[in-house]
């Protein structure tokens, strides 16, 4: 991944392992996170679930469940 290439990790240990951990949570994901967000910004703009699934159709194939579930994991977090 360019991350772990552009950072010098000898400078930090502690910086070596949240960066080794953040890129590992990266790697694992089957769509791109350029991806992810546009459809989140999809959906935060108004369409359904279904459509912004349909609207991604041009650059990866997605399922409405898949969008909802990146709604749940990455929706602001409020603290009441």
């Amino acid at each position: 991944m360019f991350i772990k290439d552009s950072v010098n990790l000898s400078v930090n240990p502690i910086a070596r392992d949240v960066l080794s951990l953040f890129v590992m949570h990266i790697e694992r994901y089957r769509t791109p996170l350029k991806y992810i967000g546009f459809g989140l910004y999809l959906y935060f703009l108004g369409l359904s679930y279904r459509n912004t699934s349909k609207a991604l159709v041009r650059f990866v194939k997605r399922s409405h469940v898949a969008v909802w579930k990146w709604i749940q994991r990455y929706k602001l977090k409020e603290n009441y």
